[in-house]
């Protein structure tokens, strides 16, 4: 099963090999972030991401992995196929009016914003949050993400008003909820029979599914506070930041996943 996650540490994966030798439109009610290439993006992420584990070959599915036992149940597995780590979160695309939208991406991202949380000791979706520029380079498989943080953006009370009445966790939960044994086997048996296997040759990704990121080949710039970058002199006041939301208690805190 997808877990809900942290940003400290890249997560075990719920499999162990070693026993065994388009266009992010809206699916289910859900809006994707659809990334293309060679284009910038502007988003705010919310809370926490889920990793969970995909296949785009053979087929597209997620893998149920093990069960509670550490024994493989995941058929491809049996057979010998391995999935790709993935995560999802919950962002504010603020290229498109501020839409709420599920945001899929691959270990490189991931660890690009762990570095962030790790300069700035503020979790990456929280209230201190910023805003992440992802400027994607390349095209399809030989893509690579480069990601910048931006200002930080607490949460607006309209923002925040979204996210506790969008029951977000447990909407991020059942999208990515792993498939059954038994789908797969019926899923897989169906393409093999119709001919539809997928190889690797086949780089087309469902709605909503980034390929595997790559981690930017320059290291990431030591973190600087955003009031160092500002030039303005002193005596000119400086802007009022948007509304941010009043703080919260933990037992009333809907980012606390």
């Amino acid at each position: 099963m997808g877990n809900i996650i942290d940003w400290d540490e890249i997560p075990k994966a719920n499999y162990d090999n070693s026993k065994k030798g388009e266009n992010g439109q809206s699916k289910g009610g859900i809006t994707y972030l659809k990334f293309e290439d060679n284009k910038r993006y502007r988003v705010r992420l919310i809370s926490k991401p889920m990793n969970y584990h995909q296949y785009f070959k053979p087929i597209i599915c997620r893998s149920p992995g093990c069960d509670e036992n550490g024994t493989v149940i995941d058929p491809l597995m049996q057979m010998g196929f391995k999935p790709d780590s993935r995560y999802s979160i919950w962002i504010f695309d603020r290229e498109d009016k501020n839409a709420l939208k599920l945001m899929d991406f691959g270990i490189g991202l991931y660890r690009d914003i762990v570095e962030w949380k790790v300069g700035y000791n503020e979790d990456p979706g929280g209230m201190n949050g910023p805003d992440f520029q992802i400027k994607t380079e390349g095209i399809k498989r030989s893509r690579k993400y480069k990601v910048l943080a931006l200002e930080k953006k607490p949460f607006t009370e309209e923002e925040l008003q979204i996210i506790k009445t969008s029951d977000l966790r447990k909407k991020l939960e059942e999208i990515r909820k792993p498939h059954t044994p038994e789908e797969i086997r019926k899923m897989y048996e169906k393409a093999k029979a119709e001919g539809k296997l997928r190889t690797d040759s086949d780089d087309q990704e469902p709605a909503g599914q980034a390929q595997s990121q790559q981690r930017p080949s320059s290291p990431a710039p030591t973190p600087t506070p955003v009031a160092a970058a500002t030039t303005a002199p002193a005596a000119t006041p400086t802007p009022a930041p948007a509304p941010a939301a009043k703080p919260v208690t933990p037992s009333d805190d809907p980012l606390n996943w």
